[in-house]
């Protein structure tokens, strides 16, 4: 997969991940208010008021970091269209321990795109930022996106017993970690076999 790095912006072969705009609130709010996509989140399904919020949140982040730590609007490259969010965060400074999360409107699920804005954002952490380590979690029944993370090479690391409040109900939640030369020798091979 090629990976190109622009000003706060990440292209891949399919998608484009850029920062949020005000004009997205539409589109954002179309999956963010979807009970199936919120399912496993401790978001959601939002309300107007929540996916407004969401997207002032998200672009007062990308202006005050460093241009590649928080959300990203997650478009297709050859029609333009907005189908969902992803994001780099920084959870250890000391550490160099990066979190990467992703969610995409239901009708676009099962097409790879996920595996693929997860891998760029690896990609970032790992070159541009100099992560050691990125981490995702995900709620222990979301099968898709645990997949999703082993796909990338990541390992399960621990389960956490009823750690989050989900919909009303205490969830059981996954850790899933991918070091650096572990991605390295990952990326080496995925480079090879495609």
């Amino acid at each position: 997969m090629d990976i190109e790095v622009r000003h706060k912006t990440i292209i891949t072969n399919r998608l484009i991940l850029r920062p949020f705009e005000k004009g997205d609130f539409n589109a954002v709010h179309e999956y963010a208010s979807d009970e199936e996509v919120c399912r496993y989140l401790p978001w959601g399904p939002n309300s107007f008021n929540d996916t407004k919020q969401f997207i002032k949140r998200a672009i007062r982040t990308r202006k005050l970091g460093n241009g590649f730590i928080g959300d990203y609007a997650v478009v297709l490259k050859d029609t333009g269209k907005l189908i969902g969010a992803c994001g780099l965060y920084l959870e250890s400074d000391i550490n160099k321990e990066y979190m990467i999360g992703y969610c995409l409107r239901k009708d676009q699920w099962g097409n790879g795109y996920a595996q693929e804005l997860a891998r760029a954002l690896c990609y970032v952490a790992f070159t541009i930022l100099n992560a050691h380590r990125v981490i995702a979690v995900c709620d222990a029944q979301n099968a898709r996106s645990f997949n999703v993370m082993e796909k990338i090479g990541m390992k399960r690391e621990g389960v956490f017993h009823k750690k989050r409040l989900i919909k009303g109900e205490w969830r059981d939640e996954l850790l899933y970690a991918i070091l650096k030369e572990d991605w390295q020798v990952n990326q080496l091979y995925h480079n090879k076999v495609n």
